[in-house]
């Protein structure tokens, strides 16, 4: 856990270093990018080695694909109403 927030605050201390740059730096996209599917990666490997979770993936899966269908549900209805009450133009209402 103090590697998590020593890096947090390293890059917090970055981000203010190079907060007066013209450009930000476009390596932190792409090492973002990489992290993510590297994260990804392991996530899969440690998925595979579980035979326990294997062993259940039916029952598993089908509980995550209803709780997958409910958050993507979720975020549409919300989205719509921020949409609606937040960044509708005036001239658009009739």
């Amino acid at each position: 856990m103090i590697f998590v927030t020593i890096a947090l605050l390293s890059g917090i201390a970055a981000g203010l270093l190079l907060r007066k740059a013209q450009k930000p730096p476009l390596i932190a996209g792409k090492v973002s990018t990489v992290s993510i599917f590297f994260l990804l990666f392991l996530l899969g490997l440690s998925i595979g080695k579980n035979g326990e979770l294997l062993g259940n993936l039916s029952s598993v899966g089908v509980q995550s694909a209803i709780l997958a269908a409910g958050g993507v549900l979720g975020s549409v209805v919300c989205s719509f109403f921020v949409y609606k009450y937040f960044f509708r133009a005036k001239s658009d209402e009739k």
